[in-house]
């Protein structure tokens, strides 16, 4: 196998994963796939299985509604690297499925492929696997498939799940759990995590409070995220909730189970904003927390996690000495898990944080909603392009629960997440029927950044005292939901620049295309990251994301975006970089970054 994955590769097959668990999208994970294996075939062993259940729903969608020959004609080239990848003592029977067998092509063929346990937002790295293994002298079967769809009859001696998000439950952790118990472990399985203590911190911040404002929007999710080492906030209190043995929650069955309570005496007076919640992953003498840096004191910090943030609708004061309560629950929402909170002061009952609803706009929607620069300045947009072409407007990716528009429409949709990247739909749009898209374009620009701390998040040589470097190689280098405030470190390097434009009309194939840019070093250093955001081109005018770092404006709903670079570029005063980069599904690629020497 070779030993890099490009990073578009990687990013192709977490597309493709998700979209394979949505009934209603899955057939286009056949396109991502492709993609995936064009760009590194190596990769067609370790999901052959996966593809083949994309290739059949795509035949299936296929003879329901006329779908384009030139994608089918992709997916039977990829089908094909797949064979020719696999060895011939074959494991998996394929099938390209009824549109096939309908024009008598049905082609069947075995392909040798390793599924997996739950491996998170990763591509199973065969080379880099052996040679972590060698390293640290041991030996394990990696397989590549969601552990619930993994049917074997062995009983493991120990399962390690990552599917824990910022409060807990949110990405399937108790499903999974509860499915290693029954169906993959024995009564001995070291079962990695088993126990989490969970913590609050009752805050004061207005600008946390400013993106879910009272009156305005509300979000059907009971929290959003947020980064207290990077937020302006005041701590009123901090709350001990327990530990919880998770597989014994999760065993629990689909209800609401109340987690823990806990009281505190408030040391600080202020009004009640929100709750941040973090964890403290145990085992044994073993922790790791997803505290700020803050609140951790000594305890090892996992930096790929931020604060669950809980907003509390009514915002009471309270005054020092005020007894607060907090109940922790966890309920079904959907196909998932989630974390709830009520409070209580002093001898009043004990009330919800926010009051939730089905129907109800998603976390990015709502802070967009109450982002009052932005919202006014697409509402001013969208109206100018009603006037000029008399045409009803349909929301593309705005707002949950939009309902789609026949006819000729002014499409308007919102193409970067509060993230800091872009939509994975956000080139999905109804062109062959839009009159005008709102916003048109967007425009990539950014800094080069000098912070180690940015870049050990996501490459390093060492952890828990194990040798791994060779997984750098396959470690994705997008970093998502970045704030500049939370990296004691960071030093910019260069002055603000252009760096790629995106057009939503002419589609995601020209974005993908390389383009070089150049910037100019402002201060000697080594380059770690190339930190990002956008600026929204509509016809009147231009809208950053990142106003604050755009000239000194005020801050918005959105986060930055980072390319961390590996290894760091040194660059001196005076020189040029100059970076070749494009735009994958949502993600801006540094595909290649070098110093003009200014000598």
């Amino acid at each position: 196998m070779e030993d890099t994955v490009p990073p578009a590769a990687a990013q192709a097959i977490i597309t493709a994963s998700n979209l394979l668990n949505d009934e209603q999208q899955c057939h286009k994970a056949a396109a991502h796939f492709t993609q995936a294996f064009r760009l590194a075939p190596q990769l067609a062993t370790a999901f052959a299985e996966e593809f083949a259940e994309a290739a059949d729903a795509l035949a299936t969608h296929r003879s329901q509604n006329k779908g384009s020959e030139e994608a089918w004609r992709a997916v039977v080239g990829a089908y094909l690297t797949c064979i020719n990848a696999c060895p011939a003592n074959a494991l998996l029977l394929t099938r390209l499925g009824v549109a096939a067998h309908a024009r008598g092509k049905l082609v069947e063929a075995r392909a040798a492929f390793v599924k997996a346990a739950t491996l998170d937002d990763a591509v199973a790295a065969e080379a880099a696997r052996r040679e972590v293994l060698r390293l640290n002298r041991s030996d394990v079967t990696l397989h590549c498939a969601e552990s619930t769809r993994y049917g074997t009859d062995i009983r493991y001696d120990v399962v390690v799940a990552e599917v824990v998000d910022a409060a807990l439950f949110g990405e399937g952790c108790l499903a999974t759990l509860a499915d290693v118990s029954k169906r993959l472990a024995h009564d001995t399985t070291k079962i990695i995590p088993r126990r989490a203590a969970l913590y609050a911190v009752a805050v004061q911040s207005p600008e946390l409070r400013s993106r879910y404002a009272a009156g305005a929007a509300r979000a059907r999710e009971p929290y959003t995220v947020c980064d207290l080492d990077a937020t302006p906030h005041t701590k009123l209190a901090t709350l001990d909730l327990g530990e919880l043995d998770l597989v014994s929650v999760a065993l629990q069955g689909r209800r609401e189970t109340v987690l823990g309570e806990a009281e505190a005496v408030v040391m600080q007076g202020g009004r009640l904003e929100g709750f941040a919640v973090y964890f403290e992953l145990r085992d044994g003498d073993a922790r790791l927390t997803t505290a700020p840096a803050l609140y951790a004191g000594n305890t090892p910090r996992a930096v790929s996690w931020t604060q669950a943030l809980f907003h509390v609708d009514a915002a009471p004061v309270v005054k020092a000495g005020d007894v607060l309560r907090l109940r922790a629950s966890v309920a079904p929402d959907g196909g998932i898990d989630v974390l709830r909170l009520a409070y209580g002061i002093n001898d009043a009952p004990s009330q919800a944080t926010a009051a939730v609803s089905d129907d109800a706009p998603s976390a990015d929607d709502v802070e967009r909603a109450n982002d009052g620069v932005y919202a006014a300045a697409h509402a001013r947009a969208v109206q100018k392009a009603v006037a000029e072409t008399n045409a009803p407007v349909c929301e593309c990716g705005l707002f949950a629960g939009s309902t789609p528009t026949p006819g000729q429409v002014v499409v308007s949709h919102a193409p970067v997440e509060a993230s800091g990247l872009l939509r994975p739909a956000a080139f999905d749009l109804p062109l062959a029927r839009a009159v005008r898209v709102v916003p048109r374009a967007a425009t990539c620009v950014g800094r080069l950044v000098a912070s180690p701390s940015l870049r050990r998040a996501y490459f390093c040589d060492e952890a828990l005292g194990f040798d791994v470097k060779p997984l750098n190689a396959f470690a994705s280098p997008i970093a998502r939901d970045v704030d500049p405030r939370a990296f004691s470190d960071l030093t910019y390097l260069t002055a603000t620049g252009m760096v790629r434009r995106v057009d939503f009309v002419t589609g995601a194939d020209p974005a993908a295309v390389p383009e070089a840019c150049s910037l100019d070093v402002a201060t000697t250093g080594v380059a770690d990251a190339l930190l990002y955001w956008w600026r929204l081109g509509y016809d009147a005018e231009s809208l950053s994301t990142r106003p604050d770092l755009d000239g000194g404006g005020p801050l918005s709903h959105w986060r930055c975006a980072a390319c961390v670079l590996r290894p760091g570029l040194s660059v001196s005063d005076g020189d040029t970089v100059r970076i070749a980069c494009a735009v994958r599904f949502g993600c801006l690629e540094v595909l290649s970054a070098e110093v003009l020497s200014s000598e």
